[in-house]
């Protein structure tokens, strides 16, 4: 189910699978930082409202490049709190846009980040596939 749209990301809930699943748009090229944070905020406001024990995140048309500065504003903002929900593990389908794409693997580096088991997919089906074959007893 579709429980956030805006120009530049859609997230989706897949309660049977208890998976949250962000698509990222190409209109990301054109997007703020402002705007950036504005995103973040609302896909942490609806993991923590949903509470998925995990996570695909489609980037293959983030064209945003994520700054150190907002590197850092993301990690102490939302990987603290997707922590607490017992995330563990992360679908991540990369970017073919080279310096989004480094600025994503930068991020997901981060310390707190290496709590979780992300996997890099060149397909959404791949990193899908991935996903649902992770049971809920893996991820508590």
């Amino acid at each position: 189910m579709i429980i956030y749209e805006s120009v530049f990301s859609r997230l989706e809930f897949f309660k049977d699978d208890n998976f949250i699943e962000a698509t990222w748009f190409a209109t990301t090229e054109d997007m703020t930082p402002e705007q950036y944070k504005e995103a973040m905020t609302n896909y942490l406001k609806f993991a923590l409202e949903f509470k998925p024990k995990r996570a695909l995140v489609n980037l293959q048309n983030f064209l945003f490049t994520v700054s150190p500065t907002l590197q850092e504003w993301t990690e102490s903002t939302m990987a603290k709190s997707l922590l607490k929900l017992g995330w563990k593990e992360m679908a991540m389908v990369v970017s073919p846009e080279f310096i989004s794409q480094l600025s994503v693997e930068q991020l997901m580096e981060e310390k707190l980040h290496q709590n979780f088991t992300t996997k890099y997919f060149p397909t959404k089906e791949e990193a899908r596939k991935w996903i649902m074959s992770l049971s809920d007893s893996k991820s508590v």
